[in-house]
């Protein structure tokens, strides 16, 4: 008789240490699920306003913090290729996901260069032959909008006084809003979206244009949905406000 007690103590011994396991893994668990999940979202810079609302609007939505690296795309893509992949790359141009290695991404909007002048200049070319007497500023060769610029010279034949070269969009743009420069061969979302600049209007050219890519780069369930975002309804409406062209499926 002694020996079945010591044997059902034991057993309620047991089931009290497995009761007690089991109750410290769920405790744990519904601690986890009530951390803020994040991503890490690397993005050619001429995305950066579109981006910033969408993953408000993401956060807002799902719950999920999104956290931005904004650069020059081929820059990126280069650190993504070295190990330094984040969770969502989104470049504006395709070649930028061949640097990166990635071969299976989705196109989600398009851009064009443009020439940016100042609002209050009383002077913005209207002909080459203006344009290739104003101080310009264009992007490294390295970056998208800089390998357009490029395309953009040779293509038209012009001989253009480059004053200044931004490692990305928003450097080059820069160095036309604080008058280092006359103009600026950036994308048209980037004029038309400040206040103090326009497009100069020069009928005789021709601007080439680029269409931007997006993937997921790591397994996080959460970088597939950004993704799924940027592409629906919703977040092409807000890439579409800020000037993006509509990609090709």
């Amino acid at each position: 008789m002694k020996t079945t007690r010591i044997i059902n103590a034991r057993r309620v011994a047991v089931a009290l240490l497995v009761a007690l396991t089991l109750g410290a893994t769920t405790v744990g668990c519904s601690s986890s699920a009530d951390e803020p999940r994040e991503i890490t979202v690397f993005a050619a810079a001429s995305l950066r306003a579109s981006f910033e609302e969408l993953g408000q609007s993401f956060e807002t939505n799902e719950g999920v913090k999104v956290n931005f690296n904004f650069g020059n795309s081929h820059a990126l893509a280069v650190g993504i290729a070295e190990g330094n992949a984040g969770d969502v790359f989104a470049s504006a141009d395709l070649a930028a996901m061949d640097d990166a290695n990635i071969t299976d991404f989705e196109q989600f909007a398009t851009n064009e260069l443009t020439v940016a002048v100042r609002t209050d200049t009383t002077d913005a070319p209207t002909t080459r032959e203006e344009l290739e007497s104003v101080g310009i500023a264009q992007c490294v060769e390295t970056a998208p909008c800089g390998i357009l610029a490029r395309e953009f010279a040779a293509t038209n034949n012009l001989d253009l006084d480059i004053r200044t070269e931004g490692s990305d969009v928003s450097n080059t743009f820069a160095a036309l809003l604080t008058d280092q420069v006359d103009a600026a061969l950036v994308y048209s979302t980037d004029a038309t979206g400040n206040v103090d600049t326009v497009i100069a209007d020069i009928p005789d050219l021709t601007f080439p244009a680029t269409t931007y890519g997006i993937a997921p780069t790591s397994d996080v369930a959460t970088a597939q949905e950004f993704v799924d975002f940027v592409l629906s309804a919703e977040g092409q409406a807000v890439l579409a406000n800020y000037g993006f062209g509509e990609a090709q499926k």
